[in-house]
């Protein structure tokens, strides 16, 4: 078994030639893909710089969440969400931009 990684799996996913070329090779072989990978491969750019952003404001402030979180919460504002439905009202509630609906 062959695990992908997220730079080949990014690659492919814009029809980057190599990647699609080696696709076509290891065709007949079986594959895996770690929860980080298709995390990383799912993300733009713009949404990795905002999450950075967040998360060293809110460290500069002291009040420093999860990577995880700024991540999501990167990942949502750049795609233009900007509400979240969480029981986590503590760390989102803490983000410019995202409202926190709470159950």
């Amino acid at each position: 078994m062959i695990c992908l990684y997220s730079s080949f799996l990014i690659d492919f996913l814009k029809n980057n030639a190599a990647a699609a070329d080696k696709a076509r090779i290891l065709e007949e072989k079986s594959f895996s893909i770690s929860s980080i990978g298709v995390f990383e491969a799912a993300l733009d750019l713009r949404a990795y710089i905002l999450s950075s952003k967040i998360s060293a404001f809110l460290t500069k402030e002291g009040k420093a969440i999860n990577q995880s979180d700024c991540l999501i919460s990167g990942t949502m504002i750049s795609n233009g969400v900007n509400r979240i439905l969480t029981k986590d009202k503590n760390h989102f509630g803490r983000i410019k931009g995202i409202k926190v609906i709470s159950y």
